[in-house]
């Protein structure tokens, strides 16, 4: 597992970060990295972002998993892309093949230099005047997005930020000490599609093996490159 913060941050082109500030939330979050709550399999790998800043906000963890054998065959030319060319393959991958002059009246007349970068990171092909979206199977490595709020108390705070989180990740959790007694927390993070995590119920921490997801925004594909990037930078992945 490689943790990335503030602290440890990278190179990573576009990334930085919020640093957590000393506290109750901090030591739960801290008990929870300690968790084994993800298992791993084997050809898989487990990137962790600690308050990422993200269009959205800074979530408290952000847990990539994501399979190294897809992620392998990427070229250096990736790493040279923006969060505007990641929406733009976002874009192709929901849309289909669409015209030049078409992704000109969405995005900017110039889009056709991002096209071009999108294709030496072998992302994106043309077709004459027609661009589409490789496969997922090569383009996008991540199976699971999951992201965690830890909340002491209070914990209406934080099931508005793990909904918002919803946006980018396959699986939005909040983490609290214990259930309230006589709360209605359960079922108000049942009807936003928010899990609930308890530090008193260590069976509620267990998450179940990856199983593949696609891209839900672009900030997935964001977090999908990041977690590749920051690997590449440390040398744990071969780019």
């Amino acid at each position: 597992m490689l943790v990335v913060d503030a602290q440890r941050s990278t190179t990573t082109h576009g990334l930085s970060f919020r640093k957590g500030k000393d506290g109750p939330e901090q030591d739960l979050l801290n008990w929870f990295l300690e968790q084994k709550v993800i298992s791993v399999p084997k050809g898989y790998n487990l990137t962790v972002f600690r308050e990422p800043r993200l269009p959205s906000g800074f979530p408290d963890l952000v847990f990539v998993v994501w399979k190294d054998a897809i992620a392998r065959h990427w070229t250096s030319d990736r790493a040279r892309l923006t969060a505007m060319d990641l929406r733009i393959m976002h874009f192709l991958g929901n849309e289909g093949p669409t015209s030049v002059e078409e992704m000109r009246m969405i995005f900017s007349p110039s889009v056709e230099d991002r096209l071009d970068l999108l294709a030496e990171a072998q992302m994106v092909r043309a077709s004459g005047d027609i661009w589409r979206a490789r496969s997922l199977n090569s383009t996008f490595a991540a199976s699971r997005i999951i992201a965690v709020e830890a909340k002491i108390n209070a914990w209406k705070g934080a099931l508005d930020q793990a909904h918002l989180n919803t946006w980018f990740a396959s699986e939005s959790c909040i983490l609290v000490p214990r259930i309230p007694r006589n709360s209605d927390l359960l079922h108000a993070a049942s009807e936003r599609g928010v899990h609930v995590l308890a530090k008193e119920d260590e069976a509620t921490i267990k998450i179940k093996r990856p199983v593949r997801c696609g891209p839900k925004s672009y900030v997935s594909w964001l977090l999908n490159d990041w977690a590749w990037r920051a690997s590449n930078a440390i040398g744990a992945v071969s780019g």
